[in-house]
């Protein structure tokens, strides 16, 4: 109740901003010096009043569960994979250990999370500026400041969806600016150090830019090395895939069909599942083909990096709310430029609010099952009609949504054409290069004798 509350708080925040408009007209230094000093500070504040000086939060979840372990282990001279299991990136412990060896606590990681997730919003904003007006960026930026899924998964869980996000920020950034093989080490530094699901974004990024052997090349050679290196030391850096194939979780279309009686283990349901995946990858791809190097190219990367998250976790088996973390900023970009009026605020708000308690409903009025028991009129002990009744209301409402902001984005991308050249460029001896429309060139050439 406390976090929907807080999401209320913000949303509503957020609407008087939005009504209130000045703030969006403000000098460019003044506003986004305002805005970092807000993010930090909401950050910052309490974190350290609840951390450190009270001491009535500590690090929960992932962070103590998994992450604070293994940097332990990778202490004690252990490697992963190999001595004990991992569920990241092979690297990921080695970056855990190196923080909690400057403070030896869970605390630390939640620390860094946010020091991460500062960062990643910085490049993002950098990076979206390339592309997009000043003021579908601003909006965009107030968006996910006064979203309740930044500060539940970061500042309070400490997780590390933010610090894929801040490598597929700074893979976007230089792809934009034209370094393609360097946006590929950045993506692949993204899969080695924190986990695979910054892959999900290769094909998107990959297709966007021409010289595409080179992006690839850089993503190969970080991800493929690294991956040997574990194999010549006796670890099998697949196996963490291999486990997660078999993992499912709420908040997708396998789950709410297990309410007709399907499980989430059929083959077919599976196949079904990542075969939908497979077309929306290729159709995005293709679509970043047409457009590749022009402005409006740019923007679909964008929107695509937004579209392939919503689809990715509309159809995967596995796709827990809280990994929007990883593109939740294109995710407001895309939203902030296709809403048509503040009223689009207060669906955004429930999103973002569904996005943070669909998990712990799942854990307290269900009790971490499925539908089947509901179909069947058959509950599961301990788990009431009332309670399964109403997280089947937040599950089809969060997959609305999905669907909703999905559509909504797709039909950006349909819509990006090919960037076709109106002029071209004529070498003259004397006066160096000079720039006609195409219908003038047949008469330049005949008058100057110039091709």
């Amino acid at each position: 109740m406390e976090k929907v509350l807080v999401g209320v708080l913000l949303a509503a925040f957020a609407a008087i901003v939005m009504w209130w408009r000045r703030p969006l007209l403000w000098p460019r230094t003044t506003f986004w010096t305002v805005y970092g000093a807000s993010l930090i500070a909401m950050r910052a504040m309490p974190f350290v009043l609840f951390f450190v000086v009270f001491g009535t939060m500590r690090a929960t979840g992932d962070v103590p569960e998994y992450y604070y372990p293994q940097a332990q282990s990778v202490l004690h001279n252990m490697l992963p994979i190999r001595d004990f299991p991992v569920h990241y990136g092979p690297l990921f412990p080695y970056v855990c250990a190196l923080v909690v060896s400057v403070w030896n606590s869970p605390t630390a990681i939640v620390l860094f999370s946010i020091l991460m997730e500062l960062a990643s919003v910085f490049v993002w904003i950098v990076a979206a500026q390339e592309c997009f007006e000043e003021t579908t960026v601003r909006k965009a930026a107030l968006l996910y400041a006064t979203s309740l899924l930044p500060i539940a998964n970061v500042g309070v869980s400490g997780q590390n969806q933010v610090w894929v996000s801040l490598f597929l920020g700074s893979s976007t950034y230089v792809l934009i600016k034209g370094r393609p093989a360097l946006s590929g080490i950045f993506l692949g530094m993204s899969v080695i150090l924190v986990k695979i699901l910054g892959g999900l974004f290769a094909p998107i990024l990959a297709g966007s830019c021409s010289r595409w052997g080179r992006w690839l090349g850089g993503f190969g050679v970080t991800v493929l090395g690294t991956y040997a290196l574990f194999v010549l030391l006796g670890a099998n850096p697949l196996l963490p895939l291999l486990q997660e194939a078999h993992m499912h979780s709420p908040g997708n279309i396998s789950f709410f069909l297990t309410i007709f009686g399907f499980s989430q283990d059929n083959v077919i349901s599976k196949i079904v599942s990542y075969g939908i995946m497979g077309l929306l990858f290729a159709h995005v791809a293709m679509r970043l083909r047409t457009v590749q190097g022009s402005h409006d190219g740019n923007l679909l990367l964008f929107h695509s990096i937004a579209f392939m998250y919503l689809g990715f976790a509309l159809f995967s088996p596995k796709s827990y709310t809280y990994y929007a973390m990883i593109c939740f900023f294109p995710i407001c970009l895309s939203i902030s430029s296709i809403m048509s009026n503040r009223a689009g605020l207060f669906p955004f708000a429930l999103f973002g609010i569904l996005l943070v308690v669909e998990p712990n409903l799942w854990q307290s009025w269900f009790l971490r099952h499925d539908f089947q028991g509901l179909f069947s009129l058959n509950l599961p002990k301990n788990v009431s009609l009332k309670g399964a009744v109403g997280f089947l209301v937040a599950e089809a409402v969060l997959l609305f949504l999905y669907c909703y902001y999905g559509m909504r984005i797709w039909r950006v991308v349909l819509a990006a054409r090919p960037q076709v050249s109106t002029s071209v460029t004529i070498r003259d001896g004397d006066t160096g290069l000079v720039v006609l429309p195409l219908g003038q060139r047949g008469e330049w050439i005949e008058k100057t004798g110039s091709a």
